[in-house]
């Protein structure tokens, strides 16, 4: 790959990790003129005119690419779900970055919370009920000894390219089976677009007021069954969803309830419900508004 740009005086070169997954294509379609945008992927297709192929799992390997591009910013997008790829990734680009002098903003979960339903701010501290939560906070820490920004994120939405709820529904659909979902499960889902335009927004603030979190909340809680009913509706296809009790040996957060009032003063973040137009809470929604502390 040829790269020029930023080397050249031209631009400022952003690296974007996970290029190939739903939340790296979304950083893509939406990034900012003013910069040049290298994509690095592991696997995957990447429509992309610059990307550059790396496991970020291999320290050396990473630290070889990231002194090759020299980024001025890394925006963290891969997406995994074992220890090593989010832990051990995450280590070898904020020692890759720190080689360069390029900043890292790290895209984490809302599922570094408990999921009790009280409402945790960006100060709060993590308390991760199963592992995918607890890596992502080791991985947070990383990027924290960097002065780096972490960017907590919820459940994200795309009809195209298609998140994971809408591939289930499609797939579903073309075969009339149901579609299971835990009774009771609520998150904060927001459109993977506006998600992106965000992050964008963040980065490009100066270093002195990017570090530390941020949380981008979607603007409503909404049961998984609910948020599948309006997927499928989007779709123009019958809704396959079901309630089903969740196992007693199932520990994912129950209800992620995010606040963010830093994105709010400080990007301008005000997203709009996702698939539906806004409606009025719920007397049981109204109450939770209320809960104090983040559990």
């Amino acid at each position: 790959m040829a790269l020029g740009g930023a080397a050249n005086g031209c631009a400022l070169r952003a690296l974007v990790t996970g290029a190939s997954g739903l939340l790296g294509s979304w950083l893509l379609r939406t990034s900012p003129g003013s910069l040049e945008v290298v994509a690095a992927a592991w696997r995957g297709k990447v429509d992309w005119p610059q990307v550059v192929r790396v496991d970020l799992r291999e320290a050396k390997r990473t630290r070889w690419l990231l002194a090759r591009v020299r980024p001025d910013l890394v925006v963290h997008a891969a997406y995994a779900r074992d220890r090593a790829s989010i832990v051990a990734a995450t280590g070898s680009v904020v020692a890759g970055a720190g080689d360069v002098g390029a900043s890292v903003v790290l895209l984490s979960t809302d599922a570094v919370f408990s999921g009790d339903g009280s409402p945790c701010a960006e100060d709060d501290d993590p308390r991760p009920v199963w592992d995918y939560g607890r890596w992502k906070v080791e991985a947070e820490r990383k990027v924290a000894t960097s002065a780096g920004a972490v960017v907590r994120l919820p459940l994200l939405v795309s009809l195209e390219p298609a998140d994971a709820s809408t591939r289930r529904i499609r797939a579903a659909s073309a075969t009339s089976e149901r579609v299971e979902w835990f009774a009771g499960e609520r998150r904060q889902p927001a459109h993977a677009e506006q998600i992106a335009r965000a992050i964008w927004r963040i980065a490009q603030l100066p270093s002195t007021e990017q570090g530390g979190n941020w949380h981008l909340a979607g603007a409503e809680r909404i049961t998984r069954r609910e948020l599948g009913a309006r997927i499928a509706q989007a779709l123009d296809v019958p809704d396959p969803g079901i309630d089903v009790p969740a196992p007693p040996t199932d520990t994912r957060p129950r209800d992620l309830h995010l606040t963010d009032a830093r994105a709010r003063t400080r990007i301008g973040w005000h997203p709009t419900p996702v698939l539906h137009e806004p409606r009025r809470a719920t007397s049981s929604e109204a109450g939770d508004v209320g809960v104090d502390g983040c559990g």
